[in-house]
């Protein structure tokens, strides 16, 4: 049990997605500009990323891995991911209105989300167990959701203040993430079990 929550702290805070992967650059930049749709967003990975990393899994081991279609990985991630997100909003019927709502509109943003197949392909190169492997999903859903979420929130913040006309825009985002990257970089020794 240790270990699993090694792999959430891990994943969310250590080996962030966006932070240290780059994953989801584009989805940060365009999405970080009002709460409530960061918020949104975030609870789609977080409800998306999970079993994804678990029909992922499945898919790896159980399928191309054993008939040798390696080859297919990416096409198969594409359409078990659409699938998924079909399924995803089928369920979000029994949501609130409101949350129903939002949730259908960000779903197929959250799916073509470059940090999905990221982590996707991260979980696989680690060869994780089917349970390291959900968990491994919710912890970079997470730390995705942290890292998007206090970036909308650094970014409302630099609205007020006065910002030298060469870093408005992506150039002072681009340094609020270089600087919380660099902090997150002091949570290294962290997850070490």
């Amino acid at each position: 049990m240790f270990d699993l929550f090694v792999i959430i702290i891990s994943t969310a805070l250590v080996n962030n997605l966006f932070l240290e992967h780059a994953l989801g650059a584009e989805t940060m930049e365009n999405f970080s500009r009002r709460l409530d749709v960061a918020a949104s967003l975030s609870l789609s990975l977080i409800i998306l990323l999970p079993p994804a990393c678990l029909l992922a899994y499945l898919l790896q081991h159980g399928l191309l891995q054993a008939s040798g279609l390696h080859i297919l990985r990416l096409p198969s991630f594409v359409i078990m991911i659409f699938l998924l997100m079909a399924v995803l909003g089928r369920l979000s019927a029994y949501l609130p209105a409101r949350l129903q709502a939002s949730m259908t509109d960000l779903f197929p943003l959250a799916g073509v989300n470059t940090a999905v197949f990221g982590a996707l392909l991260l979980m696989l190169e680690n060869t994780y167990s089917i349970t390291a492997a959900i968990f491994f999903g919710l912890g970079s859903a997470l730390g995705f959701a942290l890292v998007l979420l206090l970036l909308t929130g650094i970014r409302s913040r630099l609205e007020v203040v006065d910002v030298p006309a060469p870093f408005q825009g992506l150039p002072i985002t681009l340094i609020s993430a270089g600087i919380m990257s660099l902090a997150f970089m002091g949570l290294v020794g962290l997850a070490q079990g």
